[in-house]
């Protein structure tokens, strides 16, 4: 493994400025990479600037609606034109809520393609497009454990996350005789702002944040474990190990998978706060 590896890259994350982005902002910072934070939310995003400037670390802003194919493209455009390339976009910004499709409105189903999926596939295209004009790039794009298996309870984030998973792993072997790198994330809970904020649909937040039947994996760990598989070029990285098992359960006995996950339904209702 070249321990330069990210050194002088250019890298583009969206969803940069909380989570997963902030860290992996600071993490490929200090690893010598060139940060670009792309984000809507422009008071993060300072404060993070101002943050990485202090740790000396080379990086920029651009407020960014990833929904917005136009404005994605453009954003690539003038960072090739004033870096003289893009050498990773990682594709991370992301919602979610949490609740019984009886009880999701259009809206929300809507908000959570809007980012997840159209800003995933904008990101990829777009960066896609760029990279074969220069030769070379890798699109990174973080797709969730909700994404290689039934994810009831909160079923508009498991779809956007198997679209995200099933575009990324076609996207990848297009690229490969172009000289672009294309890696599929599945991570399983990490302590997050995007988990600490996640909308719950009649259901009281602790209660059901307290349910999850799993360890938070840090997100400073969670980080370090994507940037090793980006190195090593993984096409599917799933972390960490319960994420690894429940795959495979779901390949090899999907009855019990299927029981487990039937109890964390049964279980939320037990929870579900009716409206009058």
């Amino acid at each position: 493994m070249n321990k330069n590896y990210f050194s002088d890259k250019v890298v583009l994350i969206t969803g940069g400025a909380s989570g997963i982005g902030r860290e992996l902002c600071f993490q490929l910072g200090h690893k010598g990479a060139k940060v670009i934070v792309a984000d809507i939310n422009t008071e993060l995003s300072s404060d993070l600037i101002d943050r990485l400037k202090d740790h000396k670390i080379n990086s920029g802003y651009h407020n960014l609606d990833v929904s917005n194919y136009e404005a994605f493209e453009s954003l690539l455009k003038n960072i090739v034109q004033n870096h003289g390339s893009i050498d990773i976009v990682i594709n991370n910004a992301g919602v979610a809520c949490a609740g019984e499709v009886r009880d999701l409105s259009i809206e929300k189903w809507r908000q959570v393609m809007k980012v997840n999926l159209e800003g995933v596939i904008n990101g990829s295209v777009a960066s896609y497009k760029e990279m074969c004009l220069q030769g070379y790039g890798q699109i990174v794009n973080i797709a969730s454990m909700a994404g290689l298996t039934a994810f009831p309870i909160s079923v508009p984030y498991g779809t956007s996350k198997f679209a995200v998973v099933g575009l990324t792993k076609s996207l990848r072997l297009e690229g490969k005789g172009l000289g672009i790198k294309v890696n599929t994330i599945c991570p399983g809970y990490i302590d997050t702002p995007l988990l600490a904020n996640t909308e719950i649909i009649n259901a009281d937040r602790d209660t059901f944040l307290s349910k999850i039947p799993f360890k938070l994996i840090t997100v400073e760990k969670a980080v370090q474990i994507i940037l090793k598989g980006v190195e090593k070029n993984k096409a599917q990285l799933i972390f960490p190990r319960y994420a690894r098992v429940l795959n495979k359960l779901g390949h090899f006995f999907p009855g019990l998978l299927e029981w487990q996950l039937s109890k964390s339904v049964k279980d939320f209702r037990a929870i579900r706060q009716l409206k009058n």
